[in-house]
């Protein structure tokens, strides 16, 4: 299963509480992974569906429906509640359809569906999408070819629209140059961001940037206050290096 959903013990999927969550990387990053919402949504372009309040809630109604019949694992059910919610671009709902579609449940896994689902969602400021569709281009998986610069791209209108993931993701690309141009102010930024959101790696990584000086002047007050605050979040590591200063 490549589909990385993610955090805040939310859904492996979608942005409405749910069990599924694997601290991000290959398995839906979870998101690391349903949703952070999935992966925890918040949508990007497109416009919102002009139909009156009533078509808005009956598009929430069949989208929280589906969740329950995900949980209850009746596919076929949360295909169909999910299909409706979709129509009345229900970005929730068309992120859902796409995890089906990407895992093959109740319906034959269709990864080219997957991503059209996807984008439909991100464009409509799923953030759970974004961050989905930045980790398959980054990985070259979910059946498109790896392209740095396509997932520095969705990366960053994830972190823009808040999620803390790709906040850590950003950040570590201007920390390292890696597919975009190296610097260190924007890697400090975005790794603030997501520690300020309880980002753990981004405690450490801030950690680091003080203490060696990395592209930024070296601080050991900063690099001592980040490790202990990583060091308090339980990172091992942190705690080892906490015992030096």
């Amino acid at each position: 299963n490549q589909f990385w959903a993610k955090r805040n013990g939310k859904y492996s999927y979608v942005t409405t509480g749910g069990n599924e969550v694997t601290y991000a990387s290959e398995n839906v990053t979870a998101k690391q992974s349903a949703p952070s919402t999935v992966v925890q949504s918040n949508p990007t372009e497109s416009e919102v569906n002009t139909q009156l309040p009533t078509s808005v809630e009956e598009g929430e109604e069949d989208y929280l429906k589906g969740v329950t019949a995900y949980k209850q694992e009746k596919y076929a059910d949360a295909f169909q509640y999910w299909s409706k919610a979709a129509e009345f671009e229900h970005s929730d709902a068309m992120y859902g359809l796409a995890v089906l579609y990407d895992r093959g449940y109740h319906i034959q896994r269709n990864e080219g569906k997957a991503l059209e689902w996807l984008k439909k969602a991100a464009a409509k400021n799923s953030v759970n999408a974004m961050f989905q569709l930045g980790d398959f281009y980054y990985k070259g998986i979910g059946g498109v070819q790896k392209n740095l610069n396509e997932a520095i791209v969705w990366y960053k209108k994830a972190a823009e629209n808040g999620d803390v993931e790709s906040m850590s993701i950003l950040a570590y690309f201007y920390e390292a140059g890696e597919g975009i141009a190296k610097n260190p102010n924007q890697a400090i930024a975005w790794y603030k961001k997501a520690a300020e959101k309880n980002s753990t790696i981004s405690m450490y990584r801030l950690a680091f940037m003080y203490g060696t000086g990395a592209g930024v002047p070296q601080n050991y007050k900063e690099a001592f206050h980040w490790l202990k605050k990583a060091a308090e979040n339980g990172d091992v590591t942190s705690m080892g290096m906490l015992s030096q200063y």
